[in-house]
């Protein structure tokens, strides 16, 4: 029999100081302890995080907002690089809801313990990735004032360039291990539109969401290394989601549309899986009883039966159906 058991204790501080004049300091402390014993890890891994942060805001004139956040992780007792990130936020205009912002950032990420020690794929001699990125978009949304009309649309350019970046890849046995990839760029837009009315009674929403990605191997290993300039494996240039969904007398629907672009299954592009278009529908009702509300749906996945596939030779069920009942407990 296999073996696996994990337990995990985290703890959470949190203070806010906001006795200067448009200007918020917001400390932080996050303890993770992570204890696990499993047949898979071949033996008993423990883990210790400690991470210290403190995120700074300002305002000024309410027009342009400054935000900073400063944070020192340790691992079982080892410091691990400084990570700051740096916010601002233009609203040009009284009168009109438009956002203008951009973001700067680096990011550290420690392999988990998964990456590490799962048994036999697990690699030990991995090492952190780190990300330095920045993003710049807008949003713009406009409201009437008897709600009977909300549109927002956003706009986000965003460049990320990523060291050591982990990535679990397939072998020639069939079986994923995990590998550094020495330099790794994704850069993309993502875009949104969201719609929301009331006619007769009804209310609609329509919500999009398109994105672009192109994240690219940028250095080569040896000379025999064809991945160089080429996309990452099972990453799509090309993401669209739409949903609508009509509101009456808390009966509900939704229509979900996916569209995925083909995603490559080798290092050098030469092999991929094709796109594909999946739609799913919700139906459901709400019931409010007291504190609560009892929310009963059901689902219909994959409309349309398609035969498509998420990962190599990893089956994706047809059409199927579920039936889900929520509780949402309100004060």
């Amino acid at each position: 029999s296999w073996n696996h058991h994990s337990y995990s204790w985290a703890d959470r501080v949190r203070l806010v100081y906001s006795g200067i004049k448009n200007f918020i300091i917001k400390p932080g402390l996050d303890f993770n302890s992570d204890w696990v014993i499993s047949d898979s890890y071949n033996g008993v891994k423990t883990r210790k995080t400690l991470g210290a942060f403190s995120e700074f805001n300002y305002d000024l004139k309410k027009f342009l907002q400054f935000s900073l956040v400063l944070r020192q992780d340790m691992i079982d007792g080892k410091f691990l690089p400084f990570i700051p990130a740096l916010g601002i936020e233009y609203k040009p205009f009284k009168n009109i809801n438009l956002t203008i912002s951009t973001n700067l950032c680096r990011n550290y990420r420690f392999p988990t313990l998964n990456d590490l020690y799962f048994e036999p794929y697990g690699n030990p001699h991995l090492k952190p990735e780190t990300d330095y990125a920045v993003e710049g978009g807008m949003v713009y949304n406009f409201r009437k004032k008897d709600d009977s009309f909300f549109v927002e649309t956003e706009l986000t350019g965003y460049y990320s360039k990523m060291i050591n970046l982990i990535l679990w890849l397939p072998t020639t046995s069939g079986s994923y291990e995990p590998i550094n990839i020495s330099e790794v760029h994704a850069r993309g837009l993502e875009t949104g539109l969201n719609l929301s009315w009331s006619l007769y009674r009804f209310r609609f929403s329509f919500n999009n969401t398109y994105n672009y990605c192109r994240s690219s191997n940028e250095k080569s290993t040896s000379p025999e290394d064809n991945s160089k300039g080429k996309q990452l494996i099972y990453t799509p240039e090309h993401t669209l989601n739409s949903t609508l969904t009509i509101n009456r007398n808390e009966f509900y629907g939704s229509y979900i549309f996916s569209y995925i672009s083909e995603r490559y299954t080798s290092t050098d592009n030469t092999s991929y899986m094709p796109g594909y278009y999946l739609s799913n529908i919700i139906l459901g009702k709400n019931f409010h009883l007291k504190n609560f509300i009892l929310s009963l749906q059901l689902h219909l996945n994959n409309l349309f039966d398609l035969d498509y596939q998420s990962i190599a030779n990893r089956p994706i069920p047809g059409r199927n159906y579920a039936l889900t009942l929520k509780f949402n407990f309100r004060k």
